[in-house]
């Protein structure tokens, strides 16, 4: 859990996001639109967000993976 959360991956001059935050595991986002060079995990958040600045297909595609995760194995 250390190296996923949710990140601003762009920013611009004035530390201004540019773009939507993306849930990231490791170096690529959930949603496979965004990459990173380096982890930054003292800036991650965790848990499902439903603000409007979070990527809908991250959103979407973190509560399909936690319920997943949930489900009892057969």
């Amino acid at each position: 859990m250390d190296n996923e959360g949710w990140y601003w991956p762009n920013y611009d001059s004035y530390h201004k996001p540019r773009t939507k935050r993306h849930y990231f595991i490791g170096l690529v986002s959930l949603c496979g639109k965004w990459t990173m060079q380096q982890i930054y995990p003292d800036e991650y958040s965790h848990g499902i967000y439903t603000g409007p600045d979070n990527c809908a297909e991250c959103k979407r595609l973190l509560k399909k993976r936690q319920e997943a995760a949930d489900a009892p194995v057969r």
